[in-house]
């Protein structure tokens, strides 16, 4: 599956689909705390975690 816009190819069209959203900007999903908008969904979740201060890596000399 090859991008029309840049031609980078994709094995699937999925993965296409989400790619071309960083064309359009194209934000489908939402932060229902603060309202902002995000693609791909990963990008929310890992936004989330500021929220309730998660971290994503947990410092093994500090305990943080």
């Amino acid at each position: 599956y090859k991008c029309d816009i840049c031609d980078t190819c994709f094995s699937r069209n999925g993965h296409l689909e989400t790619h071309r959203r960083t064309h359009t900007c194209e934000k489908l999903y939402r932060c229902d705390i603060c309202f902002e908008e995000f693609s791909p969904y990963s990008s929310l979740v890992i936004h989330k975690r500021t929220h309730i201060g998660e971290k994503s890596y947990k410092c093994d000399v500090y305990n943080v």
